[in-house]
């Protein structure tokens, strides 16, 4: 639950931010002033954005590997921000370049929008996770595909009251299954601990 929460938290940070920015933007395009050095600025985008870019795909990848973990999800979404955001510099200060002042609080509008977008799908799936959410369609077919394998093999007669939810990364599963009756306590129990492990 506390992953939940820091990826949450990471949400709210990012959307904080978000609307900062596009607010900055705004008053920009009321007010444009010029840019300065906009070279340098160009030389900086291009030299972030490949790092920002291996370190999110990083991030998404031991995300994954680690079972689906959403603070480092989160973690690969706030540098996905900063990637768009800096392809949206770049973008911005080549337009200011070639003599179109508009050009830095367009791109400053562009990075908003995209950190609020971003935010808001990093906070919804946060918020489901807290609300004990089932997993997806595709987990439930995996799980039910096993229970109906030990009841084609006969290990049980039958299985139901399957409840299933996510607990941050992992998925937490309760259920009833009947054993034929001629079986011995320790052999039911070896059956549970076999579906068990399979799950």
């Amino acid at each position: 639950k506390f992953e939940t929460l820091s990826s949450f938290l990471q949400a709210i940070l990012i959307t904080g931010t978000a609307f900062i920015v596009m607010w900055e933007a705004y008053k920009k395009f009321q007010d444009p002033e010029p840019i300065v050095n906009s070279e340098w600025g160009i030389i900086l985008m291009i030299l972030t954005i490949p790092i920002a870019y291996l370190t999110a795909k990083y991030l998404s990848h031991t995300a994954h590997h680690e079972g689906g973990s959403q603070a480092l999800e989160a973690d690969s979404a706030h540098f996905t921000t900063d990637i768009l955001g800096s392809v949206a510099v770049l973008v911005g200060l080549v337009m200011v370049k070639i003599g179109w002042p508009f050009g830095d609080p367009l791109a400053a509008g562009a990075v908003g929008a995209i950190m609020l977008y971003i935010s808001i799908r990093l906070g919804v799936k946060s918020f489901w996770v807290f609300m004990d959410f089932c997993p997806p369609a595709d987990k439930m077919r995996l799980i039910e595909k096993i229970l109906d394998k030990a009841r084609v093999d006969e290990k049980i007669i039958r299985y139901h009251k399957l409840k299933a939810r996510m607990s941050g990364s992992k998925i937490l599963l309760e259920f009833h299954i009947h054993v034929p009756k001629k079986l011995s306590i320790v052999e039911a129990h070896q059956i549970a601990s076999d579906i068990k492990a399979e799950l």
